[in-house]
This record gives structure tokens, C-alpha cells and sequence, in this order.
């Protein structure tokens, strides 16, 4: 039987005119970089504030242990 590890990165997702928003590529070169590691993502979980606005997200990962 299998057995895993699990790990959540939390991403607080940014915009407007005076921040600096999060590119695919930022995700990407941290996604490889875990995945270099042995992490797989399973599943994202995203979090919205009033009228539906997306605040936050969280990335879920798994590796065997």
C-alpha cells in the first residue's frame, strides 16, 4: 500500500494597478522545480472574497514516502 506525503502552497492572488501580478511562467518555474523534488500536483482549491472575487489559491502536492 502506498503511502504518501502531502504539502499546500498557498498563492494570495494579486492585481491592480500597483502590484505586480503573477505570470503563468512564475507558477510553471515553481511547479518544475517541485516536481524536480518528486512532488505531483492533485488538486487546487481556490479561495473568493465578497461579490466573487478571487483571493487566494490553494495548490495541493503529493510524493510517495
Amino acid at each position: 500500500m502506498a503511502r504518501w506525503k502531502y504539502r499546500i502552497l498557498e498563492y494570495g492572488v494579486k492585481g491592480g494597478i500597483f502590484r505586480k501580478m503573477r505570470t503563468a511562467g512564475d507558477y510553471l518555474n515553481e511547479l518544475n522545480a517541485l516536481g524536480r523534488e518528486g512532488w505531483e500536483l492533485v488538486g487546487i482549491i481556490p479561495f473568493t472574497e465578497t461579490y466573487g472575487r478571487l483571493s487566494k489559491i490553494h495548490l495541493i502536492l503529493k510524493k510517495p514516502e
